[in-house]
């Protein structure tokens, strides 16, 4: 059995969207420097994910009870 996923709190979403913003990307800039970029953004987007996941479990197990 898995491990439950760690809570992801809605300060560390916004804090990572801070420290990784969204960019705009050219055909000029380095393919490396946009694939590492997109890592990171990556990982944001499905910490952010799991964070809307979460509340959507929390909100669902307040309303069965």
């Amino acid at each position: 059995m898995t491990e439950p996923f760690p809570f992801v709190s809605d300060a560390i979403i916004k804090s990572l969207d801070s420290i990784f913003p969204p960019k705009e990307f050219s055909p000029k800039d380095d393919l490396r420097e946009m694939d590492y970029y997109f890592g990171q953004r990556n990982i944001v987007n499905f910490l952010r994910a799991k964070n809307a996941e979460q509340n959507e479990n929390i909100l669902s197990n307040n309303n069965n009870q």
